[in-house]
C-alpha cells in the first residue's frame, strides 16, 4: 500500500486538482466513451466504456485525496491525545487502546 506522505505528494503534484466528474461521450451510434473531466471541462482520463472505473476515478480527484489525508491526520492527532490523557488509568482503558492500536496497524 502507498504511504500517506507519498499519496499526498502525488495529489499535490497533480496538474488538474479537481473536483472531477464522469461524462459520457458519444462518437457515433456504436461508440460510447466514459471520460473523466476536471472543473474546467478539460479531459483527465478516457476510461473506454467503463462506467464503474470512470466514476471511481472521478470521485478520487486530488482535492478529495488531500481532504481525506487531512481527515486521517486529524483523527490520528485526536487518538494520540486520548492516549496521552488516558495514560496511567485503568487496565480497561489500556486494553481498549491496545485493541485500537492493533486495528490501526492492520489498516481497519
Amino acid at each position: 500500500m502507498i504511504s500517506l506522505p507519498e499519496l499526498e505528494k502525488l495529489a499535490k503534484a497533480a496538474t488538474q486538482p479537481g473536483p472531477w466528474a464522469m461524462r459520457e461521450d458519444f462518437r457515433g451510434a456504436d461508440e460510447r466513451r466514459c471520460m473523466v473531466i476536471d472543473r474546467d471541462d478539460m479531459w483527465v482520463a478516457d476510461c473506454g466504456n467503463d462506467d464503474e472505473n470512470s466514476s471511481y476515478i472521478a470521485a478520487v480527484s486530488p482535492d478529495v485525496v488531500l481532504a481525506l489525508i487531512a481527515r486521517i491526520a486529524a483523527l490520528e492527532y485526536a487518538y494520540a491525545e486520548v492516549r496521552y490523557w488516558s495514560a496511567g488509568h485503568t487496565d480497561k482503558v489500556r486494553a481498549r487502546i491496545a485493541e485500537m492500536d492493533a486495528k490501526i496497524k492492520e489498516g481497519k
